[in-house]
Parts: structure tokens; sequence; C-alpha cells
């Protein structure tokens, strides 16, 4: 039974390490394009991820969210 639970416990366990560090990852990855988005127009919806290259309003059609303008002045991509 002891060997049996250690062969289940020790792939579940590696399984777990690997979603938190898909977790972790998706936290870095959202706070780098947030700050991002303070100096350019980025060409999606941070919110849902809709592509928005080419829209000329600044409310996101997938989801109705504010699109972020540039802080700066920079022009838009």
């Amino acid at each position: 039974m002891a060997v049996v639970l250690a062969l289940v416990a020790a792939p579940v366990g590696m399984v777990l390490m690997f979603q938190l560090n898909l977790i972790r990852m998706r936290g870095e990855l959202r706070i780098y394009l947030e700050q991002v988005a303070q100096t350019q127009r980025l060409p999606m919806c941070l919110n849902c991820g809709y592509d928005h290259q080419g829209l000329t309003s600044d409310v996101c059609p997938e989801c109705g969210k504010p699109l972020p303008s540039p802080r700066n002045g920079s022009p838009d991509i």
C-alpha cells in the first residue's frame, strides 16, 4: 500500500508544482503587459485577449471593457 501511495504521490506533486508555476508565470506576464500598456497601445484587450488591431473604438467589442490608451502620448501600434 505504501509503495502504491508513493507511486501516486510523486506524479501528483509534480503536476501540482507545474500548475503553480503556470499560475505564477501568467501573473508575471499580466503585470508586464499592464506596464507596457501604460506606454503604448497593445493590439489586444488585457481582459479577454481580443485582437483589436485596426479598431477605432476605445471599447473592446468582445467583453465591453474600455481599452487602455497610452499615457505618454506615444503613437498607436
